[in-house]
């Protein structure tokens, strides 16, 4: 509209043009898509010439698609402006998204993706413009995706881990070392608090050692024991991480030192291991006493109970004890024990062997039918051991006897002095009876998704709850004795109780006539 010369104004409002899916909101003078009404269509003569343009406004929505999950937050709503002066350009609305995030089962809610699945991502709380209608839909991450086999979701190491399904990371994995591509596994160690005279926590050493052997098979053992330690992963004391070390000790106590029902060791757990790291970390807590058993474990779990003993046994006994959780039986893959033809920590005749050291069967040797044995076979007849300087044992007649050097070696089964019989009839782990002894590959067959490692429930939430019932679902190993020790070939003076061999020479002589530990070294039988 113009408006000549002098002093004038409308004595009625023109009506404004409609466009299709916009609302008249009157006229203004302004230009931009949002420019303020006027109520006042008065001109002077020094304005010369006055435009008046025609206003609209529409109302778009913004809804969410769960695409798959549930709970998504409800509908939002924004005005949208134009001008006639230019139809085309608009003043879109901005929209705060919901702060509330959807759930869906064995997924972690990933993003808000505009439109499409495939566009753009916007996290909740985030603030965006929509030029029309709008659809969010929620982008997923899928937690079944493990790339390593190491129990953990590759979105998990990648992102962190949101083990509640809030949307919020709880154990930032990502920031702690873990890589979908090479297995991790972490692990928790507390302590029963100094008393007694004694401490109970484990050294950073005798821990670092058993890391080592992981890490020379592949595997990434990260062991938080306390703030001060060091993740030797990454290098980083677990304080520096984001949230901390969640190792501690608990209280020295009567009912500490010697957990032997499953509601002090579950009691143990509850009161310690913090329920954002059980669908992540193993636990382990040593103690002072187990009435004489050196650890116990879980059999595909995550626990494990250990006795602190010397630096050197606590390392025997920890790798022993995780590899339980890690699905490892004492013949392996079965509960068969003493087997000559497996070569492992987990084998009780080499628990704390200082030949074969910290580790677990590197090779599966052939199977030894104790009904028919070949004795120029041995245990290892193609020499896959061979260089390795391990030794083995068998029983002969229920006689503990040693087998040197197990590569290409004859074995006289019998003990006739011989070593060239077939078909020898032996029971040779004296377990009493004839069966086939098997041969196992522990470092191929690790389970590392043990307990509740992993695990998802719906919205990633499951049953934090231990209770003592927990524990009978697997296998509670009896666990080498510390009296055992002497009669394993390796000895930790300051732990074995005292013992004293006398020797009888029966008619003759013999120097000396006794041995008391820890002048003690080996026997063998």
């Amino acid at each position: 509209m113009a408006f000549g010369v002098g002093i004038c104004s409308l004595s009625s409002v023109p009506t404004q043009r409609t466009y299709s899916g916009w609302t008249a909101r009157g006229w203004g003078t302004g230009t931009t898509a949002d420019a303020a009404t006027t109520t006042n269509y008065s001109i002077t003569a020094a304005e010369g010439t006055k435009n008046f343009y025609g206003l609209y406004q529409r109302f778009l929505s913004l809804s969410h698609n769960a695409n798959g999950g549930t709970g998504a937050p409800g509908g939002q709503t924004g005005t949208q402006y134009t001008n006639s002066y230019s139809i085309t350009t608009t003043k879109d609305p901005i929209i705060t998204l919901s702060s509330t995030k959807p759930t869906r089962a064995k997924y972690m809610f990933a993003a808000w993706a505009k439109d499409s699945i495939s566009g753009a991502q916007y996290q909740p709380g985030a603030s965006l413009a929509i030029s029309a209608n709008t659809v969010m839909y929620a982008v997923w991450y899928d937690l079944s995706i493990d790339t390593d086999k190491d129990g953990l979701p590759d979105v998990w190491e990648i992102y962190g881990a949101d083990i509640n399904g809030d949307g919020i990371i709880d154990v930032p994995l990502n920031l702690m070392g873990a890589n979908p591509n090479v297995p991790d596994i972490y692990v928790e160690i507390d302590w029963m608090a100094p008393g007694g005279g004694k401490t109970y926590q484990p050294t950073e050493a005798s821990m670092k050692a058993v890391y080592e052997v992981f890490k020379a098979k592949g595997i990434r053992l990260h062991i938080d024991q306390g703030p001060e330690s060091t993740d030797y992963v990454t290098g980083t004391k677990w304080k520096n991480y984001p949230g901390g070390s969640g190792a501690n000790s608990f209280a020295y106590s009567a009912a500490n030192q010697y957990p032997d029902n499953n509601s002090i060791w579950t009691a143990i757990i509850n009161n310690n291991f913090t329920p954002s790291r059980r669908r992540i970390f193993h636990h382990s807590a040593f103690v002072a006493n187990l009435g004489g058993y050196g650890g116990w474990g879980n059999v595909q779990g995550q626990h494990t109970l250990l006795l602190k003993q010397s630096e050197l046994a606590d390392s025997f006994c920890f790798m022993h004890e995780i590899g339980h959780n890690l699905g490892l039986r004492h013949g392996g893959q079965d509960t068969v024990n003493y087997k000559p033809n497996y070569i492992s920590i987990m084998n009780y005749s080499l628990s704390y062997n200082n030949k074969l050291g910290l580790n677990y069967s590197e090779q599966a040797l052939p199977d030894l039918n104790e009904a028919s044995l070949t004795e120029v076979n041995g245990v290892d007849p193609s020499g896959l051991f061979t260089g390795r300087g391990y030794e083995s044992f068998f029983v002969r007649n229920g006689i503990k006897v040693s087998i040197p050097s197990i590569s290409r070696t004859a074995v006289d089964w019998n003990g006739n002095g011989r070593s060239t019989d077939t078909g020898v009839r032996m029971d040779i782990n004296n377990d009493g009876g004839i069966a086939v002894l098997k041969g196992f590959k522990d470092w191929d067959k690790l389970i590392f998704k043990g307990g509740n490692v992993g695990t998802v429930g719906a919205g990633g939430i499951e049953d934090d709850i231990y209770s003592s019932t927990y524990f009978d679902q697997f296998e509670m190993p009896e666990e080498v004795t510390i009296e055992e020790l002497i009669d394993l070939g390796f000895y930790f003076p300051e732990d074995v109780p005292s013992y004293t061999l006398t020797l009888n020479a029966n008619g003759g002589s013999v120097t000396p006539t006794s041995y008391t530990n820890p002048s003690l070294k080996r026997l063998q039988y």
